[in-house]
């Protein structure tokens, strides 16, 4: 029972607990070894010799599995006295298939003493190392933060090489120091030399701790949001925009979506893990916002029903973690996920569900008083609100469409005043919802009450520096035409 507790803690990088754990179960295993003495008196021989061997194996096992806890804790003088408990017991089962094993706990101990005999060393290098992270925050320029970080890369690469020379290529000390040196070329932009170095760590994390490892599926969602990264830079595009890059998408970049999938599906099975045994809203968090991420980038690949699956799993996250922290702190995901819903369904001409989610949003950004003050989700409130009128409008339901838009434009106003965001709270932005009131009303054939939103947007358009090259000028140029038109035959009438 400690056994699997401790491997399971191990899996969860919960390494005191799962220390203590295979503690517990060597005492227990010696204490049962004990009490079997007496009872083994009384079998025959070759009974007496299969059951101590078995509990021999067992235990010396569990010394292994501890020594490991330990290499992956740096307690590399306590890790080698742990091989070599588990070598002793395995020499008294030993027969050909336990060969290898006990050569592998020779060579681990090796391991560990190098790595004992360069403590020194170590210690000296991470002091170096430590400081100069420090100074890189310290640096009041970006030219200054550069060059501090390559002098960190440089420390870390001496670092490195008493890590390898002493416990191998294949440790998890130089794969946890590659990771590091990955996350400061990432916060230097150097996103490719990044990944470069994620990869390869991940690579020796999977196979020395194995894929459900907690620590393989941070580094999994690192690398993610690495490649995630390169793709917005790739497609010119905000990270976290859910909008389709379908139809310009290049190969380059469609390649590393793909691969940001992938790790996010192998960094799923270690959240997973972590869920049944651990701080239960904290991992849903991690558990929704992964599914979210996976919902963004199937949305930008053009897998849309993938997209939609895996935004309901979320949704299916965040609902529990909300009902077990019985607070409102995960409504701000579901409102971005559902308003993402909305944008999908809408896309692929559901217009009802495009409908539901969008008012889904809508409702419950209303639900939590500190959302409805949130500048993000007044965006969100304001572009579900329009994902609502458009899909009216598919329907032919232009009453429904003129309502929803007048409403966007309404929550449009209001929060402009307070925003700090003027990209969005701009004239552009509100000229397209006029826009779309002036055609709703042109199409309820309200052609005087069209005809003044139609103008007032083209006036808020031309007030904007940007408006001569908007995408929305032709389309408003046509609906006016149309508008005149309609006036004129109302008149002649």
């Amino acid at each position: 029972m400690y056994h699997e507790r401790g491997r399971t803690q191990f899996l969860c990088n919960h390494l005191a607990e799962a220390v203590d754990s295979y503690t517990h179960a060597i005492r227990a295993g010696l204490e049962e070894m004990a009490n079997r003495k007496e009872k083994m008196e009384r079998t025959t021989y070759q009974d007496k010799d299969a059951s101590a061997l078995g509990l021999t194996e067992s235990i010396a096992h569990v010394h292994i599995d501890l020594a490991f806890a330990l290499e992956i804790a740096g307690k590399y003088a306590e890790a080698a006295e742990e091989l070599s408990n588990g070598r002793g017991m395995l020499k008294q089962t030993s027969h050909k298939n336990k060969d290898n094993r006990i050569r592998e706990c020779m060579k681990n101990m090796e391991r560990m003493e190098h790595a004992v005999a360069v403590e020194d060393e170590r210690k000296k290098q991470r002091s170096k190392m430590e400081s100069a992270l420090k100074k890189v925050d310290r640096c009041p320029s970006e030219e200054e933060k550069d060059s501090a970080r390559k002098k960190v890369i440089g420390i870390m690469k001496q670092l490195l090489r008493v890590e390898r020379d002493s416990l191998g290529e294949k440790s998890y000390a130089v794969a946890k120091l590659k990771l590091k040196i990955a996350k400061v070329r990432y916060e230097g932009d150097d996103l490719e030399g990044s990944l470069q170095d994620a990869d390869v760590a991940i690579k020796t994390l999977r196979q020395i701790l194995g894929g459900s490892h907690s620590l393989v599926g941070a580094a999994c969602l690192f690398a993610a949001t690495v490649n995630e990264n390169l793709v917005s830079i790739l497609s010119s595009t905000a990270v976290t925009d859910s909008k389709p890059l379908s139809r310009g998408m290049t190969p380059q970049c469609k390649s590393k979506i793909k691969r940001a999938l992938e790790l996010y599906a192998e960094a799923l099975e270690s959240l997973k893990l972590k869920y049944s045994s651990g701080d239960k809203t904290k991992v849903q968090q991690e558990l929704g916002d992964v599914f979210k991420r996976i919902g963004m980038l199937y949305g930008k690949e053009g897998s849309y029903m993938s997209a939609v699956d895996a935004y309901k799993n979320s949704l299916e996250v965040y609902g529990a973690a909300a009902a077990i922290s019985k607070s409102g702190e995960f409504c701000q995901d579901a409102v971005t996920v559902w308003h993402n819903i909305g944008e999908l369904h809408l896309i692929m001409n559901k217009f009802d569900d495009a409908v539901y989610a969008a008012k889904k949003c809508i409702e419950l950004a209303e639900m939590v008083p500190k959302l409805s003050s949130s500048e993000d989700i007044v965006v969100l409130q304001i572009s579900s609100f329009q994902i609502a009128g458009d899909a009216y409008a598919a329907m032919n339901r232009h009453d429904d469409a003129t309502r929803s838009y007048q409403e966007a434009l309404h929550a449009f106003r209001n929060a402009r005043s307070n925003s700090r965001v003027k990209d969005y709270f701009s004239s552009i932005e509100e000229a397209k919802i006029l826009r779309k009131i002036g055609t709703s009303l042109l199409h309820e054939n309200e052609t005087v009450e069209a005809k003044a939103s139609l103008l007032d947007a083209l006036k808020y358009l031309r007030s904007d520096k940007r408006g001569a090259n908007s995408p929305e000028l032709p389309m408003l140029l046509s609906n006016i035409g149309h508008a005149h038109i309609r006036c004129g035959s109302i008149r002649k009438q």
